[in-house]
């Protein structure tokens, strides 16, 4: 019986190790978003399902992820002097084949005149598995010789193939290249970025906003 007992509060010890970390992240960085929200005017609810237009995005990141519940999402636009762009962030984890990640979503309408998907980031990290849904349409990797010379080295998928270099406009690449440890997708209109592992603060979150407004300036001029 002691023996059972003792168990028991091991169990419930390791539990309470395991929790109270996600308890105090709750707490003072849902806080401090609440409040950078509230400043800007944005949405902040501590867990929000993704809408319907995300979901149907069909992006790789999130298909890849376990994300039916959002923590710490936050809803607003952005204005600038050309246009007003919607934007949503959110946390977001994905369990890879070698080790699990969290990170911040920026979600950004970027509407351009094709459709189609693509996904890139420096190194693959993200890969369908048998405990994954599957893409609506599957993605291409692409082989060296088929992507841009100064690209040769990245991960870079798409769907259709043939739009992958029209979205990779001059402009484009030159701000990949400044930004070699994020992770980028578009798809149906919207522009993703994230850099694999790292959650934002609130001091990080509106100048990684800006930073994927830069991009989707570069790919819609």
């Amino acid at each position: 019986m002691a023996t059972f007992v003792l168990s028991i509060l091991i169990i419930a010890v390791i539990i309470g190790l395991l929790v109270l970390p996600m308890v105090v992240d709750r707490g003072r960085r849902g806080g401090k978003l609440r409040i950078l929200a509230h400043q800007q005017g944005y949405r902040y609810e501590p867990y929000v399902a993704a809408d319907r237009h995300i979901r149907s995005a069909d992006f790789l990141i999130l298909t890849c992820s376990q994300y039916r519940h959002c923590p710490h999402f936050i809803e607003g636009t952005l204005t600038t002097d050309h246009d007003t762009k919607k934007i949503t962030a959110f946390d977001c984890t994905v369990i890879a084949a070698s080790q699990t990640y969290t990170q911040t979503l920026i979600i950004m309408e970027c509407p351009l005149a094709f459709r189609g998907r693509i996904a890139l980031s420096y190194k693959r990290w993200l890969a369908l598995d048998t405990f994954t849904d599957q893409l609506k349409a599957p993605l291409k990797l692409h082989d060296r010789d088929e992507k841009p010379s100064q690209l040769a080295s990245w991960s870079i998928q798409s769907e259709p193939v043939h739009h992958m270099k029209q979205w990779l406009s001059y402009k484009a690449i030159e701000w990949l290249l400044a930004h070699p440890h994020l992770h980028i997708e578009w798809s149906d209109g919207m522009l993703l970025a994230c850099q694999p592992g790292a959650l934002l603060d609130a001091d990080d979150l509106l100048d990684a906003i800006q930073q994927v407004n830069e991009l989707s300036a570069a790919l819609t001029q």
